[in-house]
């Protein structure tokens, strides 16, 4: 027969297991703010739930996973330079993971946003410093950014401007 003091401990285990899986599930709240921010109706947002809890079991998308999936898609493997741009937009908490919510409003904003909306995500994606206007370091850092996402190294990039 276990111990009272063993039950209680396990007991609280239990209890911290359970508020971290319920931080995971989605709310009416989640989807009544997901309704008013994307183009997509309850039954959509509970579909790509369903997708997104089966990719991501823990309620989370993290860097490693995004990174996996970038680097089969860019030339080069270079994927990592296009996913700390995603991250410091759409990881909006700044938590290291990409929850649902950001995930669904990154969905929404890039496969079916206006071109004004994918204009806006563009320029905020290369106004690393927040500021209102894309600088010259700025632009030069989004066209060293697209050569290396195509696997043109920076050296080649700097020998290129060097000779024009």
């Amino acid at each position: 027969m276990p111990r009272e003091g063993a039950r209680h401990r396990r007991g609280r285990r239990n209890k911290r297991a359970e508020k971290k899986i319920a931080k995971h599930i989605l709310s009416k709240e989640d989807i009544a703010y997901l309704k008013r921010n994307t183009r997509y109706d309850e039954d959509e947002i509970k579909e790509w739930y369903r997708g997104f809890k089966q990719d991501c079991p823990d309620g989370t998308l993290g860097r490693d996973k995004i990174l996996d999936m970038y680097g089969m898609i860019l030339p080069a493997g270079n994927a990592e330079v296009f996913v700390e741009q995603i991250f410091r937009i759409f990881d909006k908490d700044g938590n290291g993971t990409i929850d649902f919510k950001e995930f669904l409003m990154a969905t929404d904003m890039t496969a079916s946003g206006s071109a004004e909306e994918k204009l806006r995500w563009a320029f905020k994606m290369y106004d690393k410093d927040g500021s209102g206007s894309i600088e010259l370091e700025e632009m030069i850092g989004i066209i060293e950014t697209l050569y290396e996402m195509e696997g043109v190294g920076k050296v080649l990039l700097t020998l290129y401007f060097s000779t024009q």
